[in-house]
């Protein structure tokens, strides 16, 4: 394995366990965060069940994420699946800030996942995982 091989392999694998943490870090304060606090960020309190349901499938995703970044080259339909969650994210976020409820938290969540989805497609489109 050349040098600029093993360089794109750890940078990938970063960038996924980056990715996997942030995702296992939401999901964990999905769960276990009481709504009295999670409603300071700007959400109704009331019904708990969706919020842990998000919490879990948050979870859920991180171990995608940690098995890509396990070996990126091996794992590469994982990231295209990681591409496409962090996508459907971006618009569902974006959607829900402009048609539902102006929250400055689901703003900032679009914005970090349309982050996180173009870092995986450039990725993807650079050719920097070697199948």
């Amino acid at each position: 394995m050349s040098i600029t091989e093993l360089i794109n392999k750890n940078l990938n694998s970063i960038v996924m366990v980056a990715i996997g943490l942030h995702s296992l870090a939401v999901g964990l304060l999905l769960i276990f965060l009481p709504m009295d606090i999670i409603s300071l960020f700007g959400f109704k309190s009331g019904e708990q069940f969706f919020t842990r349901q998000g919490g879990a499938l948050h979870v859920a995703a991180s171990v995608a994420y940690f098995m890509a970044a396990a070996d990126p080259a091996g794992n590469r339909n994982i990231i295209i699946f990681s591409a496409a969650v962090k996508s459907i994210a971006v618009i569902f976020l974006f959607s829900y800030y402009i048609l539902v409820e102006s929250i400055m938290l689901v703003l900032l969540s679009a914005i970090g996942d349309l982050g996180m989805a173009v870092v995986i497609l450039v990725i993807l489109y650079r050719g920097k995982i070697q199948t």
